[in-house]
């Protein structure tokens, strides 16, 4: 009853699932079966079968909340009675932070669904079990190309074969559980003929290296880029300073900022290529600025991440008809995302960097588990895999580091007042 009633404030929020565009890009594929590897093709796969019951996004919202809940519950029973698991659950769902994401049909919502059923399936007694949490984490590792980074922690902390693993053999199950989850990203998409697209963050590199190296004149830039064609006359590097400050990976070869105009042949990539790796030689100190430049507003050290709540049941109008999907809000919707809105603003809720610093100070002084240090180990390295990738300051992308972080606060807190009782 206390999940019922908890899994129903829930959807009064989310009902029937927020859209973007990338989530409109997913159910595109999904009705035309013309799959790509820039978006998930197993959530296209989901969709394409849900979407044939109802259409919409409401079965996937459905499905990635009751595995989500449904996996923070069991996971509370490791260490509380049911009816006390229960609250824990539902108390941790509603969290404004964690539930804000967890009502919109991302990629990303999906990938937490399946982290936390397979998180809560990898500590059970049975073995079968486990070994079904771990084909749960690799259903997450095909939603997001980097989620190998919250997952591998968890299978090399937690998972056992029959009895207790050596340290050594942990860090080999590390590895190992890295590599078969970035196979089974790649071999997925092969195996179902999904169409390969190009991502990389070169181009945003090269910008950003140009934007935070030391003053250079337009000749010796462009004698740093053979092969490429700029598309600024003059003042390159005031113009890729400029470019980079407004955000935005697709700037830097679209619009009227753009830095480079874009490849049309492999020769091209090839000359991207190659000046991506001379000038990360000449300039590593610019590649970590830029880098970090972006990083900290993944962490929202400046200004809350964009984003954080999102209610749009699509973006564009045009969208509606496409989606077979037409919504409107309720008053209880509109107050609860003027709420939450306002707590994003007010307080430092929804601040990823507090989360992270949380996570790093009870690592040092309270994690003496495996639990908790699988937890706070998950979310921070999946937060840290973002740095590299050049990311958009999206909200989401902080939301798996935030659940990890809230539920092993929970779990310690548990402890210590236990200890304390004792």
């Amino acid at each position: 009853m206390i999940l019922a009633i908890g899994f129903a404030v829930f959807l009064v929020y989310a009902f029937p699932g927020y859209m973007s565009n990338d989530s409109y890009d997913q159910l595109r594929e999904a009705r035309t079966g013309l799959f790509t590897d820039g978006n998930p093709p197993l959530m296209a796969i989901e969709w394409w079968v849900l979407d044939r019951i109802i259409a919409g996004p409401v079965l996937m919202l459905l499905l990635q909340s009751t595995l989500f809940l449904g996996g923070l519950y069991v996971l509370m029973q490791k260490i509380l009675e049911k009816r006390a698991a229960a609250w824990c659950a539902i108390g941790i769902l509603l969290f404004p932070p964690v539930m804000t994401p967890m009502a919109v049909i991302w990629k990303d919502s999906q990938m937490a669904a399946y982290l936390m059923a397979g998180l809560a399936a990898l500590v059970q007694p049975r073995l079968k079990i486990r070994l079904i949490g771990l084909g749960l984490l690799a259903a997450a590792c095909l939603m997001r190309h980097n989620a190998v980074a919250a997952a591998a922690p968890m299978v090399a902390i937690l998972f056992e074969w029959r009895g207790p693993i050596a340290w050594w053999k942990r860090l080999g199950l590390f590895i190992a559980a890295g590599l078969f989850a970035v196979g089974a990203l790649f071999g997925f998409a092969k195996i179902i003929g999904a169409r390969h697209i190009t991502l990389t963050p070169m181009f945003h590199d090269l910008m950003g290296m140009i934007a935070f190296s030391d003053d250079q004149t337009d000749d010796e830039i462009r004698a740093q880029l053979p092969g490429i064609r700029v598309a600024v006359d003059e003042h390159i590097q005031q113009q890729a300073r400029t470019t980079f400050a407004m955000r935005g990976a697709r700037r830097v070869l679209y619009g009227d900022f753009k830095i480079f105009e874009p490849p049309g042949t492999q020769a091209d990539l090839d000359a991207f290529h190659d000046a991506w790796l001379a000038m990360l030689k000449r300039q590593p100190r610019a590649y970590i600025e830029a880098h970090w430049d972006m990083f900290r507003d993944v962490l929202g050290i400046d200004d809350v991440p964009r984003a954080h709540v999102w209610d749009l049941f699509y973006e564009r109008d045009e969208q509606q008809e496409m989606m077979e999907h037409s919504a409107s809000w309720s008053r209880a919707q509109q107050y609860m995302a003027r709420a939450f809105s306002w707590l994003a603003g007010a307080t430092p809720l929804f601040r990823p960097y507090v989360y992270a610093l949380v996570a790093l100070l009870l690592l040092a002084i309270a994690c003496r588990d495996r639990l908790t240090l699988a937890l706070f180990t998950s979310g921070l390295l999946y937060e840290l895999s973002f740095m590299p990738a050049f990311a958009e300051h999206d909200y989401r992308y902080s939301h798996w580091m935030i659940t990890t972080v809230v539920i092993a606060c929970v779990i310690l807190f548990i402890q210590r007042r236990r200890g304390a009782n004792a």
